[in-house]
């Protein structure tokens, strides 16, 4: 009777203590729907299986609507022992939910602690898709996109090319509700 008190004892610590894990299931900033792929420099971008990406619609301080779109890759040790991330970032601005609004296009790509930013006039980010819901709190894109980056240094340092290529189908960007639009067309 003892151990029967003793094994249930542990089985309801165990249970309880679980319940306190810490997780970014409870952060809705972080999403796994959709699908993305991309190379870079030729090789594959290993995206985490779970919470994925965050995407969502911001405005600067001249009003202008811009979506962030950040998919994020494993979690690794550099050769210091460091923790790092590796994250691939899309941004653009735009003005209505038409492929033909897309502008301002970047891509970041951050691995090994180290910062690749789009050259300028090498970034081309081709959207699909842009599907409002019906309650406007987010929207659908699909995309193909590519472009070159070089790697964040003091200028005049000669940096090599970095090369992107991929797509992303059915990623959904969450709209604030001081930003949610008033018709399907104009934002």
């Amino acid at each position: 009777m003892n151990h029967l008190f003793k094994a249930f004892t542990l089985i309801a610590i165990v249970l309880f203590a679980d319940s306190f894990k810490l997780s970014n299931k409870a952060d809705a900033r972080f999403k796994s729907e959709g699908y993305f792929t991309a190379k870079i420099d030729g090789k594959l971008f290993d995206s985490r299986s779970q919470d994925r990406y965050t995407a969502e619609v911001t405005t600067t301080e001249a009003g202008k609507k811009n979506a962030d779109i950040m998919f994020f890759g494993n979690d690794y040790f550099d050769r210091s022992g460091n923790l790092c991330q590796e994250s691939l970032e899309l941004k653009y601005a735009f003005s209505g939910l038409t492929a033909s609004s897309i502008a301002d296009q970047k891509i970041v790509f951050q691995f090994d602690n180290q910062k690749f930013l789009s050259v300028p006039g090498q970034t081309k980010i081709n959207v699909t898709k842009m599907e409002l819901s019906a309650d406007g709190s987010n929207y659908l894109v699909s995309a193909e996109f590519q472009g070159k980056m070089v790697k964040w240094a003091a200028p005049g340092q000669d940096q090599p090319i970095v090369t992107v290529k991929g797509r992303m189908e059915n990623i959904q960007v969450s709209i604030p509700e001081s930003l949610k639009p008033t018709s399907k067309v104009i934002m």
